[in-house]
């Protein structure tokens, strides 16, 4: 059962079984479970191996996950995780997985300028997590006065980018055209204050 840090069941949030040989998930979705609406959660015809239990392993918050990685019973380092010897057959039951109590999630909002100053309208704008995000997920675009609205969690190392297209509304057919203008912030750490 995947549970939350006050007991109750963690519903609806994907775990994922890791050979511990592995820095990445493996793409295999016997390896892959998704708890049930009482937290309960089960793999079926697993590979015989070593692994590690975990949610969000290799990956960002999310929110329908809104943790770090972190490992069963109760750590985030993986070295400290308990180890799982499964051999063919073998039925492992009675676990009881508690994640630490979730990132809170923040609001992030700005304003997308021209070098003169003047709101650019239609850029799209995007936050990056440092840590998960190697390419450009584009999130939104600005609104007409270059307003923008996009959500992190804190703790999280974030950056902020913008980029704007000779096509400013493009249909869904079109290509938005050559890129103009790209900005980014600097990499910051989300927090309360931010």
């Amino acid at each position: 059962t995947l549970l939350k840090s006050n007991g109750s069941p963690r519903p609806y949030t994907e775990i994922e079984l890791v050979p511990v040989l592995q820095d990445k998930q493996i793409d295999d979705t016997r390896l892959w479970a998704t708890s049930n609406s009482t937290g309960g959660f089960s793999f079926s015809d697993v590979p015989g191996g070593t692994y590690t239990l975990s949610i969000n392993f290799d990956e960002k918050p999310t929110d329908n996950s809104p943790y770090q990685t972190f490992f069963y019973p109760a750590t985030s380092n993986r070295t400290q995780a308990k180890t799982f010897e499964i051999t063919a057959g073998e039925k492992i039951t009675g676990i009881n997985f508690r994640v630490p109590p979730p990132l809170a999630q923040r609001r992030v909002a700005g304003k997308v300028v021209s070098a003169d100053g003047k709101p650019v309208s239609g850029a799209f704008v995007y936050l990056r997590d440092v840590e998960y995000d190697k390419s450009l997920d584009l999130e939104l675009r600005s609104d007409r006065n270059g307003n923008f609205t996009l959500n992190g969690f804190e703790t999280r190392q974030y950056q902020i980018g913008a980029l704007l297209y000779e096509q400013s509304n493009p249909s869904v057919l079109d290509s938005p055209g050559k890129m103009i203008a790209s900005a980014y912030s600097p990499i910051f750490t989300l927090a309360a204050t931010s």
